[in-house]
């Protein structure tokens, strides 16, 4: 499966924890300050943060580079969209309902106060496989089965979490498409809302969400997304990754099965010794009232907790995602504000784009003003005035 851009299960875990580099780019200077401070204008494009780096971080790096990006297009599609006809179905304005940051933290910028906080990605053990370049365990063709996203944009957002010391493991339905611009799964407002629900149970690490499908599916019918559930591919793959995860994970109190397609999945899917509880997913009639059936099962439950005091109460407002889910370099608003990305319909065709997608900056962080500049900053700022 070797091409020109590598092997798909390739990815960069992010800056060495020892070696300074996290700490350094979180130390990067005020740069809406000092552009408006000099120019008296915004010099720089902030709204989706700084980009620090690419490459390795190992004595070899060349070269920092600082930009955003916000329309995401297939290897069909073109930059900018040029030609094509497009309507973003909203504006995914989002509010900051459960968003949280530490003492120092921007939200538009990557963590400060805790600039190592991010997922370094999956063990090289279970990397390959959830790509489907396994030897036996590849995905289907999903493009042969109905699925309308091209198939450039690829596998990669099907996990969020840890892969070992875990006491659940979440099988999940697609939220939004969200997941693809963090490359994690369940980001949108069901991730954010779910996110209480893990707390709830006493979790704030040991556990690992898969995605039930891991392509975008979700302008395709129920009957359709169920019929990928029954695909003999789907399920080998993960009744083998379940199996790996379970020889190395003892603890595993049950599997949750939020959503229909995960639902259809699980019982099929599933070792015999791992017991199966179904959820509602959100926007499902009696979603919260399964949540909270399935807190009350787990509180009678022995497993390895994160929280010494769990509620066990189904949450009634959203969270939002720990940066240890998500990839170095996200910057704080993403995984919080709701649903942030959505898929354009193509006006031409008068239905979802397989092409494009894009991402919005939550409203409230758009409006936000530049930080303070520091005695530093303001001392810089009048030299280079």
């Amino acid at each position: 499966m070797t091409g020109v851009r590598g092997n798909p299960w390739e990815h960069d875990p992010g800056p060495p924890g020892p070696s300074g580099w996290a700490e350094l780019f979180a130390a990067t200077p005020n740069y809406r300050g000092l552009g408006q401070a000099v120019l008296g204008r915004e010099a720089f494009r902030w709204q989706h943060g700084p980009m620090f780096f690419r490459g390795r971080l190992d004595g070899s790096a060349r070269v920092l580079v600082v930009g955003q990006g916000i329309r995401l297009f297939s290897a069909a599609g073109r930059y900018n969209a040029s030609g094509a006809h497009l309507r973003d179905p909203a504006t995914a304005a989002g509010d900051d309902e459960g968003y949280a940051d530490d003492p120092g933290d921007l939200p538009y910028e990557p963590p400060r106060a805790v600039p190592g906080a991010a997922d370094p990605g999956p063990p090289d053990d279970v990397a390959r496989l959830l790509t489907g370049g396994e030897p036996g365990f590849q995905w289907p063709v999903f493009s042969t089965l109905g699925v309308t996203a091209h198939p450039s944009f690829g596998t990669g957002p099907i996990y969020r979490g840890r892969f070992r010391q875990l006491s659940l493991i979440v099988l999940a339905d697609q939220g939004s498409d969200d997941d693809t611009f963090t490359a994690r799964a369940l980001s949108g407002e069901t991730g954010q809302r779910f996110q209480g629900f893990l707390t709830a149970a006493g979790l704030t690490r040991r556990y690992l969400i898969i995605r039930a499908l891991p392509v975008d599916t979700l302008d395709l019918t129920a009957a359709m997304r169920l019929a990928l559930a029954d695909n003999p591919l789907v399920q080998a793959l993960h009744r083998e990754l379940l199996r790996r995860l379970g020889a190395k994970n003892a603890d595993v109190a049950a599997l949750l099965a939020m959503g229909p397609v995960a639902r259809r999945l699980a019982p099929k899917v599933a070792p015999a010794s791992l017991d199966v509880i179904n959820l509602g997913a959100p926007g499902e009639p009696g979603f919260r009232a399964s949540w909270q059936a399935a807190l009350t099962q787990l509180a009678g439950r022995r497993y390895p907790r994160d929280l010494t005091k769990p509620t066990f109460t189904a949450p009634a407002t959203r969270g939002q995602l720990p940066r240890i889910d998500l990839p170095y370099g996200t910057v704080r608003w993403a995984g919080t504000s709701g649903d942030r990305a959505v898929r354009p319909v193509d006006t031409d065709l008068g239905e979802p784009s397989p092409d494009y997608l894009k991402v919005f900056l939550p409203a409230w962080a758009a409006n936000l003003e530049p930080a303070p500049l520091t005695a530093a900053e303001q001392l810089a700022a009048k030299e280079l005035s």
